[in-house]
C-alpha cells in the first residue's frame, strides 16, 4: 500500500472512532440519567477499576502499551463523569 492509502485508512479509522465515542457519551449521558433516578453517585471505583483491568488486559492481548491505553480511558472516563453530571 503507497502512504496516500495508508492515511486514507487512518482518516477512516480515526472518523469511526469519533463516532464511537459520540455513542459511548450517549450511554453515558443515559446512565447518568439512571443514576439521578436511583440517587447514586457518578463514581463507582469499584467499577473503574474492573474497566482498567479489562482494558489493560485486551491492550496487552493486542500488543498496545497498556500505560497508553490506560491514559486514553481516563480522558474518556473523566468526559463521562462531566457528561453524567449535567
Amino acid at each position: 500500500m503507497n502512504i496516500t492509502t495508508l492515511r486514507q485508512k487512518i482518516d477512516a479509522t480515526d472518523r469511526s472512532i469519533i463516532k464511537i465515542l459520540a455513542q459511548r457519551l450517549r450511554f453515558s449521558e443515559a446512565i447518568g440519567k439512571e443514576k439521578k433516578k436511583g440517587r447514586l453517585a457518578v463514581t463507582d471505583r469499584l467499577r473503574e477499576l474492573r474497566m482498567r483491568e479489562d482494558r489493560c488486559k485486551l491492550s496487552l492481548h493486542l500488543h498496545l502499551d497498556p500505560r497508553w491505553v490506560e491514559q486514553v480511558f481516563r480522558l474518556i472516563v473523566k468526559e463521562s463523569k462531566r457528561i453524567q453530571k449535567l
